[in-house]
């Protein structure tokens, strides 16, 4: 009798840590909704640059031309329009001995439109801007 009421007492325990488990887990999820992966799309141009140093040195970058498209994996777009590029000339001659010049992204808000989750066309902010003055192409990003 005394074994049976040690089981019962010992299934109940186990029951009752799998469900605090499974509401904790839930409520983590819950928690992370706002959170989405946006994905950068569109056309990269690769170009290089020779560093002088004391060995002159190719340096490999790309920069991002035409118009790009910030959606999340739900296929719901955030933020779409057209980089611009300026040749910069560096300025960091001291040491190097040359000055060298590269192609930079830039971003006007006018060539871009923004959306919320919902579809909505929305005003800019500081966030979105960062988010497509970025080099990164993968993101996680929370959405109101």
């Amino acid at each position: 009798m005394n074994n049976n009421l040690n089981i019962i007492i010992l299934s109940l325990l186990v029951v009752s840590l799998f469900f605090s488990c499974k509401t904790e887990n839930k409520k983590s999820s819950e928690s992370k909704k706002g959170f989405y992966s946006i994905k950068a799309v569109g056309k990269k141009k690769d170009a290089s640059y020779t560093f002088c140093g004391a060995v002159g040195t190719e340096v490999n970058y790309s920069y991002r031309i035409g118009t790009w498209t910030f959606k999340t994996k739900d296929n719901i777009k955030i933020a779409e329009g057209e980089y611009d590029t300026v040749i910069k000339v560096s300025d960091s001659t001291s040491g190097s001995g040359c000055e060298f010049t590269y192609v930079e992204n830039t971003t006007d808000p006018e060539k871009w439109r923004f959306w919320n989750k919902d579809g909505q066309i929305i005003e800019p902010t500081n966030r979105l801007i960062n988010l497509i003055e970025s080099n990164q192409e993968e993101h996680s990003f929370y959405l109101e």
